[in-house]
């Protein structure tokens, strides 16, 4: 468990997952990868509240401004990842 930008974010399934979202707010979040022009685009409109849950490094789902987000790392992170 953590705390982050004032949300509580358990780790299941192997991400971090925002506490009070309910099964249907998890159902086909927007996947976005960090570092990404998506992932700049929603920092901006997030603010900077929010700028902690946008920057795990572990895939997050996340609740921000009424829309569910799967952040997850760059696909080079996690491809070295799986080497190491």
């Amino acid at each position: 468990m953590q705390r982050v930008a004032g949300q509580t974010l358990f780790f299941k399934n192997g991400r971090w997952e925002d506490s009070v979202l309910t099964e249907a707010q998890k159902e086909k979040p927007t996947e976005v990868e960090q570092f990404t022009d998506a992932w700049f685009k929603l920092a901006e409109e997030a603010g900077d509240k929010f700028a902690p849950l946008l920057s795990q490094s572990e895939p997050a789902l996340v609740r921000i401004k009424g829309t569910t987000y799967l952040i997850v790392p760059p696909a080079d992170e996690e491809t070295a990842e799986e080497k190491g």
